[in-house]
């Protein structure tokens, strides 16, 4: 897993140049789902289904 997080978020207090300086994050779903096929459902740019 990387160490590094990119975050754009400047405002956040765990921003730092481009990067989260928090020792951990949190992932959420949009709305009240529990499962999901795409990004576009989840707060994680990054998300990959494991299966749809």
């Amino acid at each position: 897993m990387s160490s590094t997080i990119k975050c754009s978020v400047s405002n956040c207090d765990y921003w730092e140049e481009m990067k989260c300086a928090a020792e951990k994050i949190e992932v959420n779903m949009q709305g009240d789902g529990s499962d999901t096929c795409s990004s576009d459902s989840t707060y994680c740019e990054t998300f990959k289904t494991k299966k749809c």
